[in-house]
């Protein structure tokens, strides 16, 4: 059974009789009774707070509730009426963050104890004129837990990540023990052990009396700390994270991960367990789910057999994390919907084990494709028509749509176009034929094949027979096809490459393709290899590629007059000092885009002084706002100088270093030396001469 409220829940406590104590974010106090065979939770009483609740507990006798909150007060509350009792205003010098019951026994009936952000623990009797009995301050951090061993010792969990055991009785500190491997945030006290959950993901185990040092780790699991860790039997621990929607099962002694018993919320995070003082019922919170949630502990144990060590190793873990179809264990699952199993794959959603639910799925989804559909052709026997046939059938007049058209974009009964107002009587469309209509769908269509590569477009030809090369491209065309396919693809070349009004070997026409060229050549291609080879654009991409090699190849420059137009040009641009060029260099491992005064950083000490002018000599390229220049030996004339203004080094970056198996942490900043250059000059005067007649 699971609540949802309206505020996020902060803490909550449980009574006898199935009541529960609840405290909410904004600083609300409420008293409820939940029944599990019912699903019912009634709210007793409210009661409003000036900040939000950060800890509860109920007394020994369950007539009152203690509650600390974060405006540093803590408060009593009577259980029947929900009025309170008492209120300390300022119960601790910072806010307070932890509270557990004391045992009866303690001198001076002591009640409760609290912990606070400062690591303060201070015990109370709320019946007595002067509350506070006693106050110990051993530890730096924040106190996230406080419990109470078997030996009537107050066991305080730190951030600073140790564990401080004070005893009630004479009121000093017993033990403080070393320094963990990560801050400690929850406890847990069993007949002969105690577990405190780290931040790390691990479980610190001591000994009862022994808390000088841990006895061993258990890895739970979970990446971003134990926020809270029960006992469900001797034996059996429950824990769960703020960074997980699981509760994960582990036996001690000997250890073994059992798996997850549930799940809480969609990826909010569990805050906190507790087992009801009858053990009948397990609640856990989650703060971001804004829910508390009741399990019968019966039925989780039930499922759970008591391990030994001779077969812990042939034990699976109970509730796998992973696929429930395969023996793959993933960290991302898939949920689902119907039956609430996890898949991790397709393969597996089809697994013969869920085809009641899959092959279901299958059929309502055909159903819903299939609904109000019918065919439109002739009866079960007549045979289908070929697309090459449809399409003869559409040249020729017989049919009136084009075939795997849809009829979107017209209206009426006679299907005339949507703009047809938009058009003038007598004028003709850009398309007004029924070949130029289905070339336009076609070439539209097969526009996404240009994303594929050389490599796939010679595999897919390959398994068609008839290779990458280009003559055998060609042979599967005839000689009009040929020559036709051979004009098109030179002028697309030199319309792509920006060559048509060039110095280079000009074509039979110049000006952009346009798509009556394409149609006119298209048109005069014989129909089969029009819809086999044609338009597909893994052909068309072949044929291309192989004549723009050989049209590479019998490129020659015919024109002088254009070559000293654009020398001239380029060399009046670079003698102007208002225009500003840039240069790329390779510099220490890598390339450089500079401009006159800017700075580039280089990893590294160089060899270099501070106040050096050096010169870089590798320019891979120098241009300007209207020009481009590559290659030797233009540029062997091109110099570009450097002055060396800082040698530092770069921003400490932290790394972190951790090995498990040998129980290692390491912190780390490192930094490298790094020297910065300033750019001088580019120096490109004599890049291009007008060259002599």
């Amino acid at each position: 059974m699971e609540e949802v409220f309206d505020c996020p829940p902060s803490c909550f406590a449980t009574g006898g009789s199935n009541s529960i104590a609840v405290g909410f974010m904004d600083g609300i106090v409420q008293m409820a009774n939940y029944d599990l065979t019912e699903k019912s939770f009634q709210t007793q009483w409210k009661f409003k707070t000036k900040a939000g609740v950060r800890g509860m507990q109920y007394s020994r006798d369950q007539s009152e509730i203690f509650a600390i909150t974060s405006n540093k007060g803590i408060s009593c509350f009577d259980v029947e009426t929900g009025k309170r009792k008492r209120c300390i205003m300022r119960g601790h010098d910072d806010k307070p963050t932890a509270i557990c019951l004391l045992q009866p026994t303690a001198s001076k009936h002591q009640q409760f104890a609290t912990g606070d952000e400062s690591g303060e623990v201070r015990t109370w009797d709320f019946r007595a004129d002067n509350p506070r009995i006693c106050s110990w301050k051993e530890q730096e951090g924040d106190v996230n837990a406080l419990r109470i061993d078997n030996r009537h010792n107050v066991l305080s969990a730190s951030s600073d990540g140790t564990i401080a055991a004070y005893e009630v009785r004479k009121r000093k500190l017993r033990m403080r023990s070393e320094m963990m491997h990560s801050e400690l945030v929850s406890l847990c006290v069993t007949d002969k052990y105690v577990y405190a959950g780290g931040r790390d993901g691990y479980l610190e185990v001591f000994v009862h009396g022994d808390y000088g040092n841990i006895l061993e780790r258990i890895e739970t699991g979970f990446e971003m700390g134990v926020d809270d860790v029960v006992e469900l039997r001797k034996g059996l621990l429950l824990t769960c994270s703020g960074c997980s929607d699981k509760l994960r099962l582990i036996n001690v002694m000997p250890t073994k991960k059992l798996g997850s018993a549930g799940t809480h919320g969609d990826d909010d995070g569990i805050d906190q367990l507790m087992v009801t003082s009858d053990g009948s019922t397990l609640v856990s919170m989650s703060t971001f789910a804004n829910s508390i949630k009741f399990w019968p502990l019966a039925g989780i144990l039930k499922k759970i057999p008591v391990l030994r060590v001779v077969d812990i190793k042939k034990r699976k873990p109970v509730v796998k994390e992973g696929c429930d179809f395969c023996s793959t264990e993933r960290r991302e699952q898939y949920k689902c919907p119907r039956c609430n199993c996890n898949y991790c794959s397709l393969r597996c959603y089809r697994n013969e084990k869920h085809s009641n639910c899959s092959e279901s799925f299958y059929k309502e989804c055909l159903k819903e494709h299939l609904e109000g559909k019918h065919f439109e052709g002739g009866s079960g026997d007549q045979k289908q028509d070929t697309f090459e046939e449809r399409m003869q059938k559409y040249l020729n007049g017989e049919i009136d749509g084009i075939p795997g058209a849809g009829t979107t974009g017209t209206t009426g009964e006679e299907g005339d176009p949507l703009d047809s107002d938009d058009e003038e009587a007598g004028v003709s469309s850009a398309f007004p034929s029924k070949e130029n209509q289905y070339l336009e769908k076609v070439v539209k269509d097969t526009v996404d094949d240009y994303v594929l590569d050389e490599d796939e477009i010679d595999r897919k030809l390959l398994g068609l027979g008839i290779g990458g090369e280009v003559d055998q491209l060609l042979g599967a065309l005839s000689e009009e096809e040929r020559a036709t396919f051979a004009q098109l693809a030179e002028q697309i070349h030199l319309d792509t490459s920006g060559l048509t009004e060039s110095c280079f070997k000009k074509a039979h026409w110049s000006g952009p393709l346009t798509t009556s060229f394409c149609i006119d050549i298209s048109t005069s291609l014989h129909p089969n290899i029009f819809g086999h080879l044609f338009l597909t654009e893994m052909f068309r991409t072949a044929l291309m590629r192989g004549f723009a090699r050989r049209m590479a190849t019998r490129a020659e420059v015919v024109d002088e007059s254009a070559q000293k137009q654009v020398c001239s040009t380029i060399a009046s641009e670079v003698a102007d000092l208002a225009n500003r060029l840039f240069a790329v260099v390779y510099v220490n491992g890598r390339q450089w885009k500079v401009g006159q005064n800017d700075l580039i950083a280089l990893r590294g000490n160089l060899p270099l002084a501070v106040g050096e002018k050096i010169k870089l000599e590798k320019v891979l390229m120098v241009g300007g706002s209207k020009f481009s220049v590559f290659g030797r030996p233009l540029l062997d004339s091109v110099t570009v100088e450097a002055t060396v203004v800082e040698k530092t080094t770069t921003y400490p970056e932290l790394r972190y270093d951790r090995n498990n198996h040998k129980h290692v942490k390491a912190i780390h900043w490192l930094s490298e030396e790094m020297t910065v250059l300033r750019i001088n000059e580019i120096n490109a005067k004599d890049l291009l001469k007008e060259p002599s007649s």
